[in-house]
Formats: C-alpha cells, sequence, structure tokens
C-alpha cells in the first residue's frame, strides 16, 4: 500500500516524467502490487465481483486513453485544482472518476450485447441480465 501511495505523489510532480504507464517507478508499483495481491486469500464474493468486473477492465483502458479522454481529465484536474484540493488528491478523484465512467459505459456495452445475443437466441428469460463467465 506504501509503494501505491509513493507512486500517486511521485506522479503528481510532473517535471520528473514519472507519471507513464512504461516509466520505471510505473513497472515497480505493478510488481508491488502484484506480489502483495498474490499472497492474499478473500472471500468466494470478492473473486466473483472480481471476475465480473475483469472483462471491463480493458475497456477502461482504452476509453481513458482515448484524446477526448484526455481533454476531460485535464479539464476535471483544473476545475478541482480551483478549490485549493492538493494534486495528489486531485490525481486520486480524477482517477476514480474515470474509472466509474468508464466502468458504467462497458457494463451498458455488455448489457446491450447480452440483450442481442438473447433476442438473437430467441430466449427471453435471459433478458436485461448481465452475465460474465466464470
Amino acid at each position: 500500500m506504501g509503494g501505491i501511495l509513493i507512486s500517486i505523489v511521485l506522479t503528481s510532480i510532473e517535471p520528473l516524467c514519472l507519471g507513464a504507464y512504461s516509466s520505471p517507478l510505473s513497472i515497480y508499483v505493478a510488481g508491488i502490487a502484484f506480489c502483495f495481491f498474490k499472497r492474499v486469500s478473500c472471500s468466494p464474493w470478492v473473486g466473483e465481483l472480481c471476475c465480473f468486473l475483469g472483462p471491463s477492465i480493458f475497456s477502461v483502458y482504452l476509453l481513458h486513453t482515448h484524446k477526448l479522454g484526455f481533454m476531460v481529465i485535464n479539464n476535471a484536474k483544473e476545475s478541482l485544482a480551483r478549490f485549493s484540493i492538493p494534486y495528489p488528491l486531485i490525481c486520486l478523484m480524477v482517477a476514480i472518476m474515470i474509472f466509474i465512467v468508464c466502468l458504467g459505459i462497458d457494463l451498458m456495452r455488455r448489457a446491450i450485447i447480452n440483450v442481442i445475443l438473447c433476442i438473437l437466441k430467441a430466449d427471453k428469460k435471459c433478458l436485461f441480465y448481465i452475465t460474465h463467465v466464470k
């Protein structure tokens, strides 16, 4: 957890350019997070939640790297900076907002595709359910 906080603080210092996805610091923090979560045992509902959200994570990545996404991110940073909020907290708040919005978009996409597949199968029981692969 300390590595993640250090990463948030260091990526907020813009002249260091440590916020890039391919920077050594990002790779190091990803390795530490992987080793940490590899050892953690969790309850079954957490595993089900991860299986449900897992397919959406790549969509979150693709949506937030679009040039329109960068424009929204910069506008959100500027808007939050007006309230005298510390920059690392702004980065965290913007990241959470981006994740929630992109996740919502992908869950709607999954629901629409599920409805289309149910219609094509002519199975009325599965309409309006968002399914996931276990």
